[in-house]
């Protein structure tokens, strides 16, 4: 999937947050949640139609903090910074 844009909310997150990917084709993308180091702490991979799509991820189990939320598809990486507070 060729992501044309990719933005998050709400952010700060508290239990969710909604990953909105704007794709110019349909396919598949990983939408992963990182921390300030790096470490990944969530992965999922979604099947993206054509047009704007919101992907829901629970960060329940996430700890407050900085995160990085990257969306990649068709060797095209774009990454939004999250804030998750409880």
């Amino acid at each position: 999937a060729s992501t044309g844009s990719f933005t998050v909310y709400p952010n700060p997150a508290e239990n969710s947050f909604t990953a909105v990917s704007n794709s110019i084709a349909a396919g598949n993308a990983t939408i992963q949640v990182n921390d300030v180091t790096g470490k990944t702490m969530i992965t999922k991979t979604v099947s993206l139609q054509a047009g704007s799509q919101n992907i829901p991820v629970d960060v329940t189990k996430l700890a407050p903090g900085t995160y990085f939320v990257s969306c990649t598809g068709s060797g095209i990486t774009q990454t939004q910074k999250l804030v998750i507070m409880k």
